[in-house]
């Protein structure tokens, strides 16, 4: 689950004028400086309020733009060793949806490309770039024992495509690749966003390999309801588990001595302008951000028809919100079926206790 806090902002010029007058007024105060306590206690909940209340009018990215001036600078000279993404791949479009160039080189990382096999989709193995067993035992863990991660799901998505050769597939959470790449090798236009510089590293690497460059946009972004920086919450041995956390929280200050990265976050309305299909399928794991993902998602769903909406469940039916997003979706014309069983389709009853992933059907 995600923990979420207020930014950090400088105090206000008018919150600092009222420190210098309770200063002015302290040598009429009592010695024990209670008065002065009590006041700036008040200016303090002041300012956190003010605080919250800029960051439902998303003007956290403005201020975070202006705090890292420096750090973003420093950020885009790729002669620096203390750049996060120190290398050229990158390109802003309308800030801060940043696309990919997956045909530039990716240098210096250490991973491992394997041929892979998706039995009853290819004939023949492709190859996909992961992690090793040891940094991360489930996705990777799982190619590395020549199975394929989430076989089945993976392979009902395939053939919808397949049978839907218009369709586009949107993979929000895309990890290294593992429904990109062959969503990809079957023609789809494919709309890929990841978070993490390994993963889209991955990916890319993947798609080189397998020249797979002409339908896909790989945007290295985090999704969420407000635009702002994140940086990450590791999973031990669990790349997959990986969460995004607020950088200009007390969190995310601390997640950064375990995790030296940073990426800005963008609305899934903001993917419209790279859409080429009118219908599609949507994969989203996000690790318990969906429904801050959906918050801003109201007008691509209005512009294309996602038929199928495939979802980790576990981690949302508790989060606050979660019924509206019921409601919102049961009012669009979707049902929601297990993912185990796509024929069997959940009752609110039913969904309200469910842990496993499921899927939203345009009906």
């Amino acid at each position: 689950m995600i923990l979420l806090a207020d930014s950090y902002l400088p105090v206000p010029p008018r919150d600092l004028e009222n420190n210098e007058k309770l200063e002015s007024q302290s040598g009429d105060m009592n010695k024990d400086g209670s008065l002065i306590l009590e006041a700036l206690n008040r200016i303090e909940n002041n300012l956190d309020t003010v605080l919250t209340n800029l960051e439902r009018s998303n003007l956290d990215y403005d201020f975070n733009n202006m705090l890292n001036l420096e750090k973003i600078n420093t950020d885009n000279d790729p002669n620096n060793k203390d750049a996060i993404h120190s290398n050229s791949r990158k390109t802003k479009i309308e800030s801060p949806v940043t696309r990919v160039d997956t045909t530039a080189k990716v240098d210096d990382l250490q991973f491992e490309c394997h041929a892979v096999k998706l039995k009853g989709i290819f004939d023949s193995p492709f190859p996909l770039c992961t992690y090793t067993a040891e940094e991360d035992k489930w996705v990777s863990g799982e190619f590395l024992k020549n199975s394929y991660w989430e076989r089945s799901i993976v392979k009902a998505i395939m053939n919808q495509l397949s049978d839907n050769p218009d369709w586009g597939f949107v993979d929000v959470g895309a990890n290294i690749g593992t429904y990109t790449i062959p969503a990809l090798k079957l023609g789809a236009k494919v709309i890929a966003i990841e978070a993490m510089q390994g993963n889209v590293d991955r990916i890319s690497r993947s798609v080189q390999l397998n020249d797979l460059h002409e339908n896909l946009t790989l945007l290295h972004n985090a999704v969420y309801d407000v635009h702002t920086e994140f940086t990450f919450r590791l999973d031990s041995a669990n790349v997959g588990g990986t969460s995004v956390v607020k950088l200009k929280t007390k969190e995310g200050r601390g997640q950064t001595k375990h995790a030296n990265e940073t990426v800005f976050s963008v609305f899934l309305d903001e993917i419209h302008p790279f859409v080429d299909f009118k219908e599609a399928i949507m994969k989203i794991d996000i690790e318990g951000s969906e429904l801050h993902a959906f918050e801003k998602a109201g007008d691509l769903l209005d512009k294309v028809r996602f038929n199928e909406i495939y979802m980790e469940w576990m981690l949302i039916k508790t989060s606050n919100g979660s019924g509206e997003f019921v409601e919102s979706m049961l009012q669009r014309g979707y049902s929601v079926y297990d993912v185990n069983k796509p024929y069997k389709k959940l009752t609110l009853t039913e969904l309200q206790n469910y842990t496993k992933d499921i899927i939203w059907k345009l009906c």
